[in-house]
């Protein structure tokens, strides 16, 4: 895969006509080894998914049918979101009060869930035994 400029000065990737692989469809993928690296290193610095993937020319839904297509690749993104989750934490433990602080907790609370997300769900195991309560009626309530 080349990496190319528009005239516009946005660069992007394009596949080679010796170096693009065969889709079971006869189309050629943009998808190289390399892509995994470069997403990390993008995502390292604090980009998200879809950012990363713009940078390199490609839409984010792509990266997302690599994943499923190369585990390598799966497990390199994965990494790349571990990455930018702790780009995010650090800032914000460096960051001083104020619009850095909002937004790096908001980022966190999107790019990493399971830890920063204000809702708690909690999963209770075992059985629970109810047993009726007879009001002063004298009828089971």
């Amino acid at each position: 895969m080349a990496k190319c400029q528009r005239a516009d000065g946005i660069k992007f990737h394009a596949a080679s006509q010796t170096g693009g692989q065969t889709m079971p469809a006869g189309r050629p993928t943009d998808w190289t080894p390399t892509l995994g690296e470069e997403i990390l290193q993008l995502m390292s610095a604090g980009l998200s998914l879809a950012a990363a993937a713009a940078e390199l020319g490609i839409h984010r839904q792509r990266v997302y049918e690599w994943v499923d297509r190369y585990p390598e690749f799966a497990d390199t993104v994965k990494l790349a979101m571990a990455k930018r989750q702790l780009f995010l934490e650090r800032r914000l433990l460096s960051a001083d009060v104020g619009p850095v602080v909002t937004s790096t907790i908001f980022a966190l609370k999107n790019a990493g869930a399971e830890d920063w997300r204000d809702k708690q769900e909690l999963e209770h195991k075992g059985q629970v035994s109810l047993t009726p309560v007879i009001n002063l009626n004298g009828n089971a309530g």
